[in-house]
């Protein structure tokens, strides 16, 4: 198992979590997300090189629902 650099970790979080960090790959899958106090997590596995990470969620805003 590859891991990931402080670089591509960087492009996972700012292209907004599409691809594996460690080997670019869009064959990821997603626990359920755990809501905490301001934020919520969510595991995360690449079924191509078998790494796992979590997912880290703030909570910066709401939206008003008519």
């Amino acid at each position: 198992m590859r891991k990931p650099t402080p670089q591509s970790v960087r492009r996972y979080v700012e292209s907004g979590g599409c691809r594996c960090p460690a080997c670019g790959s869009h064959e990821i899958t997603g626990d359920a997300v755990e809501i905490e106090k301001g934020r919520a997590v969510q595991q995360v596995y690449c079924e191509e090189c078998t790494f796992l990470w979590k997912d880290i969620y703030r909570l910066d805003g709401i939206e008003a629902v008519d």
